[in-house]
């Protein structure tokens, strides 16, 4: 058989035979062992139709290693299958076990939290599992007592996407979450932080970087994913929020009035303002970017309004030259005014 392209070294054949017994891979032209010891990754059994075994779990192995918890080697008592004599007597046995002391039993119980709140954010594996690690670092610390695991696990996400450069707000982890309040979320999350922190001093290998205040720029790409714009439109709207709000201002920096604003209102003036421009790729209502943003249409439009008087100095000249930019948003206001 054509076996993945490979080419034989000696005879240039491409005909091999796998022989799974022995874990090799051979030349059928000329006999060379093209590769030894190969690992057979198929079942290690043979499927019956054979009514009376259904639902029977053939794999003697059990699950991939997961580094997160112990060895595995605890006793566990399996399911029971429906219908069966000792069925009473096994359940029995399982509660007895879940009774029992696991030391992994809270961040099992975690990873399930972390898991339910990150389908309902749409995270992807890497933010979840990062959070499955966070929670088992930041275990000595016992966040659990005195307070609920799902304020826990939600600062464990907060922290988890600001790292994996996919921020999402309190408000909208909150949102998402059942039974957890602000105020023990935002205890949870400094208590955590300020340990991380701690421990990176002290092990410089664990490299934990400060995730400090959330900042506009941090918020855009995700909002311009969310309202269809484009590549461009994504750096202008950052190139804006630097301007307007530079990460690290310095001592010459002007108070605006947008500063005591929420990164999420700001963000919604900036994207309102960016998309009043002819050369961006969509044009989103206010209303579509305040549900985007989740703040209210009359704040992002308070909000856009005190940014107008400088935004010829903030808008990117490839996106319009300062003449257009005064003209266009001159016009917008005579509209909101109208």
């Amino acid at each position: 058989m054509n076996y993945q392209n490979r080419v034989c070294k000696d005879c240039g054949g491409v005909d091999f035979v796998e022989d799974r017994s022995q874990g090799d891979l051979t030349c059928t032209s000329c006999g060379l062992v093209a590769e030894s010891h190969m690992i057979d990754e198929t079942a290690e059994w043979r499927s019956f139709s054979d009514s009376d075994k259904a639902g029977a779990d053939m794999n003697r192995v059990g699950g991939p290693i997961n580094h997160l918890f112990a060895d595995g080697l605890g006793t566990s008592i399996g399911e029971v299958t429906k219908g069966e004599s000792n069925q009473a007597a096994v359940q029995a046995l399982q509660r007895t076990n879940q009774r029992g002391s696991d030391p992994d039993r809270q961040l099992h119980s975690a990873v399930s939290v972390i898991g339910r709140l990150g389908n309902a954010l749409a995270l992807n594996r890497a933010i979840r599992d990062r959070g499955a690690e966070l929670f088992k670092q930041t275990q000595p610390l016992n966040l659990v007592r005195g307070r609920s695991l799902e304020a826990v696990c939600c600062a464990v996400i907060y922290i988890a996407c600001r790292l994996e450069r996919s921020p999402r707000t309190f408000k909208e982890i909150l949102a998402r979450a059942t039974g957890a309040s602000q105020k023990e979320v935002g205890r949870a999350y400094r208590a955590m932080e300020q340990f991380l922190q701690e421990h990176a001093s002290e092990n410089p290998t664990t490299n934990h970087q400060p995730v400090g205040a959330l900042h506009v720029a941090d918020l855009l790409r995700r909002y311009c994913s969310l309202l269809g714009l484009g590549h461009a439109d994504i750096r202008h709207a950052e190139a804006f929020a630097e301007a307007a709000c530079p990460k690290h201002p310095s001592p010459e920096h002007e108070t605006k009035p947008w500063d005591s604003r929420t990164p999420m209102t700001v963000a919604g003036a900036i994207l309102f303002i960016i998309t009043r421009m002819p050369r961006t790729s969509a044009r989103p209502s206010l209303e579509a970017i305040a549900a985007t943003v989740n703040a209210a249409e009359s704040t992002i439009r308070l909000v856009a309004n005190e940014m107008i008087p400088h935004a010829a100095e903030y808008i990117p000249k490839s996106l319009a030259s300062t003449e257009e930019t005064r003209q266009i948003l001159k016009l917008q206001l005579l509209k909101q005014d109208a």
